[in-house]
Protein backbone atom coordinates (compact mmCIF):
# COMPACT_ATOMS: atom_id res chain seq x y z
CA UNK A 1 0.00 0.00 0.00
CA UNK A 2 1.52 3.21 -1.11
CA UNK A 3 0.85 6.66 -0.02
CA UNK A 4 -0.03 9.89 -2.51
CA UNK A 5 3.51 10.47 -2.80
CA UNK A 6 4.36 6.82 -3.97
CA UNK A 7 6.23 5.79 -0.86
CA UNK A 8 5.12 2.47 0.81
CA UNK A 9 3.27 2.98 4.14
CA UNK A 10 1.68 -0.98 4.38
CA UNK A 11 3.76 -1.83 7.72
CA UNK A 12 3.27 1.17 9.33
CA UNK A 13 -0.69 1.68 7.91
CA UNK A 14 -1.49 -1.63 9.22
CA UNK A 15 -0.05 -0.60 12.48
CA UNK A 16 -1.86 2.47 13.00
CA UNK A 17 -5.17 0.42 12.49
CA UNK A 18 -4.30 -2.25 15.20
CA UNK A 19 -2.85 0.74 17.74
CA UNK A 20 -6.69 2.77 16.68
CA UNK A 21 -8.42 -0.78 17.67
CA UNK A 22 -7.37 -0.88 21.25
CA UNK A 23 -7.67 3.04 21.93
CA UNK A 24 -11.07 2.53 20.47
CA UNK A 25 -11.60 0.15 23.95
CA UNK A 26 -11.17 -3.69 22.08
CA UNK A 27 -9.06 -6.40 22.73
CA UNK A 28 -7.87 -7.02 18.86
CA UNK A 29 -7.08 -10.48 17.75
CA UNK A 30 -6.99 -12.00 14.26
CA UNK A 31 -8.70 -15.18 12.97
CA UNK A 32 -6.79 -16.73 9.87
CA UNK A 33 -6.97 -20.00 7.75
CA UNK A 34 -3.55 -21.95 8.68
CA UNK A 35 -2.73 -21.65 4.76
CA UNK A 36 -3.43 -17.37 5.66
CA UNK A 37 -1.09 -17.64 8.69
CA UNK A 38 1.57 -18.89 7.07
CA UNK A 39 1.15 -15.54 4.74
CA UNK A 40 0.94 -13.11 6.88
CA UNK A 41 3.49 -11.58 9.45
CA UNK A 42 4.72 -7.86 10.34
CA UNK A 43 2.48 -5.97 12.79
CA UNK A 44 0.04 -8.59 12.46
CA UNK A 45 2.27 -11.09 14.71
CA UNK A 46 1.75 -8.42 17.68
CA UNK A 47 -2.39 -9.83 17.94
CA UNK A 48 -2.93 -13.08 19.19
CA UNK A 49 -3.96 -15.24 16.78
CA UNK A 50 -6.87 -17.70 16.08
CA UNK A 51 -5.97 -20.22 13.62
CA UNK A 52 -8.96 -22.48 11.52
CA UNK A 53 -7.99 -25.77 9.63
CA UNK A 54 -10.99 -25.46 6.88
CA UNK A 55 -10.96 -22.60 4.41
CA UNK A 56 -12.51 -21.95 1.07
CA UNK A 57 -9.71 -22.20 -1.49
CA UNK A 58 -11.63 -24.74 -3.12
CA UNK A 59 -14.14 -22.56 -3.84
CA UNK A 60 -12.71 -19.22 -3.87
CA UNK A 61 -9.10 -19.69 -4.96
CA UNK A 62 -7.74 -18.25 -1.97
CA UNK A 63 -7.22 -19.50 1.89
CA UNK A 64 -10.14 -17.36 2.49
CA UNK A 65 -12.39 -18.42 5.68
CA UNK A 66 -16.32 -19.41 5.63
CA UNK A 67 -18.05 -16.75 7.79
CA UNK A 68 -19.79 -19.64 9.71
CA UNK A 69 -16.52 -20.91 10.99
CA UNK A 70 -15.70 -17.67 11.78
CA UNK A 71 -18.07 -16.55 14.00
CA UNK A 72 -17.89 -19.86 15.65
CA UNK A 73 -14.27 -19.16 16.45
CA UNK A 74 -15.65 -15.59 17.78
CA UNK A 75 -18.42 -17.17 20.18
CA UNK A 76 -16.24 -19.89 21.19
CA UNK A 77 -12.85 -17.73 22.11
CA UNK A 78 -14.41 -14.52 23.96
CA UNK A 79 -18.39 -14.89 24.40
CA UNK A 80 -20.57 -11.26 24.59
CA UNK A 81 -19.85 -8.59 22.78
CA UNK A 82 -17.60 -8.59 20.10
CA UNK A 83 -16.97 -6.62 17.18
CA UNK A 84 -15.54 -7.27 13.94
CA UNK A 85 -13.62 -5.26 11.16
CA UNK A 86 -10.88 -5.84 8.19
CA UNK A 87 -7.50 -5.35 8.69
CA UNK A 88 -7.30 -2.29 6.96
CA UNK A 89 -9.80 -0.25 8.74
CA UNK A 90 -8.85 2.52 11.53
CA UNK A 91 -10.81 3.20 14.39
CA UNK A 92 -11.51 6.55 16.21
CA UNK A 93 -14.63 5.44 18.50
CA UNK A 94 -15.76 7.94 20.99
CA UNK A 95 -15.23 6.84 24.64
CA UNK A 96 -19.49 7.34 25.29
CA UNK A 97 -19.96 4.72 22.45
CA UNK A 98 -17.28 2.60 23.61
CA UNK A 99 -18.81 2.22 26.96
CA UNK A 100 -22.22 1.37 24.73
CA UNK A 101 -20.32 -1.08 22.43
CA UNK A 102 -18.71 -3.19 25.61
CA UNK A 103 -22.21 -2.95 27.43
CA UNK A 104 -24.36 -4.34 24.51
CA UNK A 105 -26.72 -7.08 25.39
CA UNK A 106 -28.24 -10.09 23.62
CA UNK A 107 -30.89 -8.55 20.82
CA UNK A 108 -28.09 -5.56 20.14
CA UNK A 109 -26.12 -4.57 17.32
CA UNK A 110 -23.86 -2.02 15.46
CA UNK A 111 -23.39 -2.25 11.89
CA UNK A 112 -21.82 0.74 10.49
CA UNK A 113 -20.14 2.05 7.11
CA UNK A 114 -16.89 3.25 6.37
CA UNK A 115 -15.55 6.95 5.60
CA UNK A 116 -12.83 6.37 2.59
CA UNK A 117 -10.57 8.97 2.76
CA UNK A 118 -7.59 10.06 0.45
CA UNK A 119 -4.65 10.07 3.18
CA UNK A 120 -3.51 7.89 5.49
CA UNK A 121 -4.49 8.96 8.48
CA UNK A 122 -7.27 11.62 7.46
CA UNK A 123 -11.02 11.94 8.73
CA UNK A 124 -12.01 13.39 5.61
CA UNK A 125 -13.62 11.60 2.89
CA UNK A 126 -16.66 9.86 1.78
CA UNK A 127 -19.05 7.69 3.30
CA UNK A 128 -18.97 4.31 1.44
CA UNK A 129 -22.42 3.30 1.01
CA UNK A 130 -22.38 -0.42 -0.87
CA UNK A 131 -21.31 -2.45 2.10
CA UNK A 132 -20.48 -2.50 5.75
CA UNK A 133 -17.36 -2.73 7.72
CA UNK A 134 -17.91 -2.64 11.09
CA UNK A 135 -20.15 -5.28 12.86
CA UNK A 136 -20.60 -5.25 16.85
CA UNK A 137 -23.13 -7.85 18.44
CA UNK A 138 -23.58 -10.07 21.17
CA UNK A 139 -22.00 -13.44 20.50
CA UNK A 140 -25.52 -15.15 22.22
CA UNK A 141 -27.56 -13.63 18.75
CA UNK A 142 -24.90 -15.97 16.58
CA UNK A 143 -27.25 -19.00 18.11
CA UNK A 144 -29.73 -18.29 15.94
CA UNK A 145 -28.97 -17.54 12.29
CA UNK A 146 -27.26 -19.46 9.55
CA UNK A 147 -25.08 -17.81 7.49
CA UNK A 148 -25.00 -21.32 5.01
CA UNK A 149 -21.98 -21.14 2.91
CA UNK A 150 -20.87 -17.49 2.39
CA UNK A 151 -17.23 -16.63 2.72
CA UNK A 152 -15.77 -13.87 4.65
CA UNK A 153 -13.86 -11.83 2.30
CA UNK A 154 -16.06 -12.25 -0.76
CA UNK A 155 -19.00 -10.39 -1.68
CA UNK A 156 -22.15 -10.07 -0.42
CA UNK A 157 -21.30 -11.15 3.22
CA UNK A 158 -21.61 -8.08 4.18
CA UNK A 159 -25.19 -7.48 3.94
CA UNK A 160 -25.92 -11.36 5.08
CA UNK A 161 -24.95 -10.78 8.72
CA UNK A 162 -26.77 -7.75 9.76
CA UNK A 163 -29.82 -9.02 8.03
CA UNK A 164 -29.66 -11.81 9.44
CA UNK A 165 -29.34 -10.85 12.89
CA UNK A 166 -32.02 -7.61 12.24
CA UNK A 167 -34.50 -10.34 10.79
CA UNK A 168 -34.61 -12.25 13.92
CA UNK A 169 -35.10 -9.16 16.25
CA UNK A 170 -31.85 -7.85 17.12
CA UNK A 171 -32.43 -3.79 17.56
CA UNK A 172 -29.17 -1.54 15.87
CA UNK A 173 -27.37 0.56 18.01
CA UNK A 174 -26.04 3.87 16.20
CA UNK A 175 -23.64 6.10 17.44
CA UNK A 176 -24.44 9.97 17.66
CA UNK A 177 -21.36 10.70 15.66
CA UNK A 178 -21.50 8.45 11.65
CA UNK A 179 -17.80 9.14 11.12
CA UNK A 180 -16.04 6.78 13.27
CA UNK A 181 -14.71 4.18 10.67
CA UNK A 182 -12.25 4.89 8.37
CA UNK A 183 -10.57 3.58 5.10
CA UNK A 184 -7.46 4.49 2.97
CA UNK A 185 -8.81 4.33 -0.72
CA UNK A 186 -6.83 2.00 -2.73
CA UNK A 187 -7.15 0.26 -6.11
CA UNK A 188 -9.46 -2.83 -5.69
CA UNK A 189 -10.02 -6.06 -7.56
CA UNK A 190 -13.65 -6.09 -8.43
CA UNK A 191 -14.34 -9.91 -9.68
CA UNK A 192 -17.85 -9.27 -11.35
CA UNK A 193 -18.36 -13.27 -11.60
CA UNK A 194 -18.07 -13.59 -7.50
CA UNK A 195 -20.49 -10.83 -7.14
CA UNK A 196 -23.06 -12.63 -8.97
CA UNK A 197 -22.41 -15.76 -7.86
CA UNK A 198 -22.50 -14.60 -4.21
CA UNK A 199 -25.37 -12.56 -4.84
CA UNK A 200 -27.57 -15.62 -6.12
CA UNK A 201 -26.69 -16.76 -2.86
CA UNK A 202 -27.45 -14.71 -1.09
CA UNK A 203 -31.07 -14.32 -2.90
CA UNK A 204 -31.62 -18.02 -2.23
CA UNK A 205 -30.80 -17.40 1.37
CA UNK A 206 -33.33 -15.07 1.93
CA UNK A 207 -36.30 -16.54 -0.42
CA UNK A 208 -35.61 -19.71 1.83
CA UNK A 209 -35.63 -17.12 4.90
CA UNK A 210 -39.04 -15.47 4.09
CA UNK A 211 -40.76 -19.18 3.69
CA UNK A 212 -39.60 -19.73 7.29
CA UNK A 213 -41.32 -17.96 10.62
CA UNK A 214 -40.14 -14.96 11.12
CA UNK A 215 -40.07 -11.76 13.31
CA UNK A 216 -41.99 -8.53 12.31
CA UNK A 217 -38.38 -7.08 11.47
CA UNK A 218 -37.59 -10.00 8.83
CA UNK A 219 -41.44 -8.87 7.42
CA UNK A 220 -40.50 -5.18 7.15
CA UNK A 221 -37.30 -6.19 5.31
CA UNK A 222 -39.17 -8.71 2.92
CA UNK A 223 -41.54 -5.49 2.15
CA UNK A 224 -38.88 -3.10 1.60
CA UNK A 225 -37.23 -6.03 -0.59
CA UNK A 226 -40.45 -5.87 -2.60
CA UNK A 227 -41.01 -1.84 -2.87
CA UNK A 228 -37.62 -1.23 -3.70
CA UNK A 229 -36.37 -3.45 -5.99
CA UNK A 230 -39.61 -3.98 -7.85
CA UNK A 231 -42.48 -1.85 -6.90
CA UNK A 232 -44.79 -4.97 -8.32
CA UNK A 233 -48.21 -5.71 -6.24
CA UNK A 234 -47.42 -9.56 -7.17
CA UNK A 235 -46.94 -11.50 -3.71
CA UNK A 236 -43.18 -11.67 -3.47
CA UNK A 237 -42.12 -15.02 -3.27
CA UNK A 238 -43.94 -16.02 -5.67
CA UNK A 239 -42.17 -12.87 -8.01
CA UNK A 240 -39.04 -13.41 -7.04
CA UNK A 241 -38.98 -17.32 -8.02
CA UNK A 242 -40.76 -16.32 -11.14
CA UNK A 243 -37.83 -13.54 -12.31
CA UNK A 244 -35.05 -16.63 -10.80
CA UNK A 245 -36.75 -19.12 -13.55
CA UNK A 246 -36.59 -16.67 -16.54
CA UNK A 247 -33.24 -15.51 -15.20
CA UNK A 248 -32.28 -18.59 -15.60
CA UNK A 249 -33.60 -19.49 -18.74
CA UNK A 250 -32.51 -16.58 -20.30
CA UNK A 251 -29.18 -16.35 -19.07
CA UNK A 252 -28.96 -12.54 -18.91
CA UNK A 253 -26.12 -12.02 -16.89
CA UNK A 254 -26.86 -8.18 -17.18
CA UNK A 255 -30.32 -7.94 -16.51
CA UNK A 256 -29.66 -10.57 -13.29
CA UNK A 257 -26.67 -7.80 -12.32
CA UNK A 258 -29.40 -5.16 -12.56
CA UNK A 259 -31.34 -7.60 -10.26
CA UNK A 260 -28.85 -7.79 -7.86
CA UNK A 261 -27.72 -4.34 -7.48
CA UNK A 262 -31.61 -3.30 -6.60
CA UNK A 263 -31.52 -5.92 -3.78
CA UNK A 264 -27.82 -4.62 -2.78
CA UNK A 265 -29.38 -1.35 -2.60
CA UNK A 266 -32.74 -2.29 -1.03
CA UNK A 267 -30.40 -4.16 1.82
CA UNK A 268 -28.52 -1.24 2.39
CA UNK A 269 -31.48 0.98 3.10
CA UNK A 270 -33.22 -1.58 5.35
CA UNK A 271 -29.93 -2.19 7.44
CA UNK A 272 -29.30 2.14 7.24
CA UNK A 273 -32.87 3.12 8.47
CA UNK A 274 -32.99 0.19 11.47
CA UNK A 275 -32.63 1.13 14.93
Amino acid sequence: RFDPSGEEIGEAYQADCINSWAKSGFDPATINSAEEYLETGGAMDTLRRIVLTRDARDKTGRPLLYLRDFLNAIAEDRPGPVAIVNADIYLDIPEEFQKRLAELKPGEASFLHRVDTRRPGSHAGSLYRDGLDFFAFHTEDLKSIDTGEMVLGMPWWDHLLPILLLANGVERVVPEQSDIVFHYKHDERWDGEAWIAYGNMFRSMILDLSERPHSDRAADYFSAFDDLVTGSNKPFLARMKTQWRGLRRRRRKARRARQLTRIADANVSFIGTTG
